[in-house]
């Protein structure tokens, strides 16, 4: 197959845990190669972002990045939507231009969803979707994170004319049919592959001289990008309540320097006197994840909304157990008591009882690490990619789906 990723604001050859840029841009390469060890070919198709990029990247022989000029080069992610035709004339100008036909649209996010629906009509091209997040979800959670108007009403547009949907998770599948009418037999539940061979645990101490830790100090992480709807001043408030444990680490890895977000942060931890305890880094690459992994004792992922949560994947595989809140992608992830702890969203006072808990315990922490990997061992990428490919050969075929 020829198949035509869209990922419209965000390029996927970005480093992960930027203001836009997670776990959406790792799943779209990392998809885009599993695809071509199984023999097929993907363009990707992002935004033009930069003055001086190609206009076409080879990622490897058989996955291309295709940069489309739509709109100016910084523009922020909620202003894309004006931009979407021009997106679109982009894309059909390229596969005119290349003499190129594509058996597959797999959209990423409403923008591109919105983009992909009208792209399959002119290309006459099913169109497959993941939302990786939604809007109602997200307006739904104890912080204001209010979306765009348009986005809802584009989605609920998008779940109700696509071929098909792949949802991460039964949750999200539940959530898709009652809040913005998806019809259950279009739906795919696929959840994130993860890299197993990759993400393996890492000699603790060789680990921590990576990054200059010693042996003897607790380190919890928080790994990701710096939204609020993803916790991390919430983790700053579970550092000062466990502010009393002398060996205790605390690193925010994630989100670029000096910017806003950033810098509201370290002003909250510099006001509440955490200076000593945490420490702030911009994002490392991907493929040194397993590293930071295994030098921290705990991840904490203290989000109010998580459409899956690749960090915890991540986590669990290499060995660390996780804290999270209990929404729908970590819920999906973690073994309660087993490879981690679910808690309440916004509850620091559980959060750090958990952590106290876990790090007083050694044996139980030890235990957790253990059977961690195990818990994910179903996310192996040649398992998931067969029913990614399934998923675009039901759409395709336009037959009735068959259990995934």
């Amino acid at each position: 197959m020829n198949i035509a990723f869209l990922t419209m604001h965000s390029c996927p050859l970005e480093q992960a845990g930027t203001r836009d840029t997670g776990g959406m841009n790792v799943y779209a390469i990392d998809t885009a190669r599993e695809l071509e060890a199984k023999n097929h070919s993907v363009d990707i198709f992002t935004r033009s972002h930069s003055n001086n990029e190609p206009k076409i990247i080879q990622i490897s022989p058989r996955v291309r990045l295709i940069h489309i000029n739509a709109g100016e080069i910084n523009l922020n992610k909620e202003s894309l939507s004006q931009y979407i035709d021009e997106y679109v004339f982009g894309i059909d100008e390229f596969q005119a231009e290349s003499s190129i036909y594509y058996d597959i649209i797999h959209s990423h996010y409403w923008l591109s969803g919105k983009a992909g629906l009208s792209l399959s009509q002119k290309l006459s091209v099913p169109h497959v979707t993941s939302f990786h997040t939604t809007a109602a979800l997200k307006n739904s959670t104890l912080i204001n994170n209010l979306e765009t108007q348009e986005r809802e009403p584009s989605e609920r547009e998008i779940a109700q004319r696509v071929d098909r949907i792949i949802a991460w998770t039964h949750e999200e599948s539940e959530s898709l049919m009652s809040i913005y009418g998806a019809s259950k037999k279009n739906i795919s539940v696929v959840p994130i592959g993860v890299d197993l061979e990759l993400f393996q645990k890492k000699h603790r101490a060789t680990a921590r001289k990576r990054f200059g830790l010693p042996l003897d100090k607790d380190l919890i992480l928080y790994l990701g990008r710096l939204d609020p709807i993803k916790g991390p001043d919430l983790f700053i408030d579970t550092v000062l309540k466990l502010a009393s444990r002398e060996n205790l680490e605390a690193w925010v890895v994630g989100g670029e320097n000096h910017t806003y977000e950033k810098q509201q942060l370290q002003t909250q931890s510099s006001v509440l006197t955490l200076n000593d305890k945490i420490r702030f880094f911009e994002p490392i690459p991907h493929q040194q994840l397993p590293w930071l992994y295994s030098a921290a004792d705990i991840l904490v992922v203290p989000s109010y909304y998580e459409s899956f949560s690749m960090v915890t994947a991540e986590s669990l595989a290499t060995g660390t157990p996780v804290i999270a809140s209990d929404v729908a992608g970590p819920a999906s992830l973690i073994k309660h008591g087993e490879s981690g702890f679910l808690i309440k969203p916004g509850d620091s006072n559980e959060l750090a009882s958990k952590i106290n808990y876990l790090l007083d315990s050694k044996s139980t922490l030890e235990k957790m690490s253990l059977h961690a990997p195990n818990t994910v061992s179903y996310l192996a990428w040649p398992k998931i990619i067969e029913k990614i490919i399934n998923t675009y050969e039901l759409a395709i075929n336009s037959v009735e789906p068959i259990s995934l």
